[in-house]
């Protein structure tokens, strides 16, 4: 009896916790403004980066444009969701295609304004960043089940 409260008790707090987890991450990036976003990537970058403030002025209207555009990018996707709109491979491909020449000018205004060993280690945390979003984005519980019939 004793090991069936335990196990209960356990469980119980096991699911507050992961709970509580999941939605203080969700606050944490949705609430703010496309303005504070931006800010607190400044900060972020001149913590890790150790961005002089002329660096760090050269930045702002630059990381303030990225995050405008990840805002419009986010409601877009929303809004097709909503709509259950679905998009045609020709339109995906065009959005991808504009996603790529804008990381690729994003990239450039940030080396003009960095040195190289900024850049270097800027550069390394953006990769790294990028293989955690696709791991992330390419779990299983978000994939489905497998359809395994055609090979039956």
């Amino acid at each position: 009896m004793k090991n069936i409260i335990l196990t209960s008790i356990l469980v119980v707090s096991f699911i507050f916790v992961t709970q509580a987890q999941k939605k203080k991450s969700h606050l944490q990036t949705s609430e703010f403004t496309v303005d504070q976003r931006t800010n607190l990537a400044l900060k972020k970058m001149t913590l890790s980066l150790d961005l002089s403030d002329s660096q760090q002025k050269k930045l702002y209207p630059i990381l303030l444009s990225n995050a405008d555009n990840r805002q419009k990018v986010m409601d877009e996707r929303k809004e097709n969701i909503e709509k259950k709109k679905n998009i045609s491979s020709d339109q995906l491909y065009d959005k991808m295609i504009a996603e790529m020449d804008y990381k690729i000018k994003y990239q450039g205004f940030v080396k003009k304004i960095l040195n190289d060993e900024q850049y270097e280690k800027w550069h390394k945390n953006q990769s790294k960043t990028q293989k955690k979003h696709a791991m992330k984005n390419n779990s299983p519980k978000k994939r489905g089940p497998k359809n395994k019939s055609s090979n039956s």
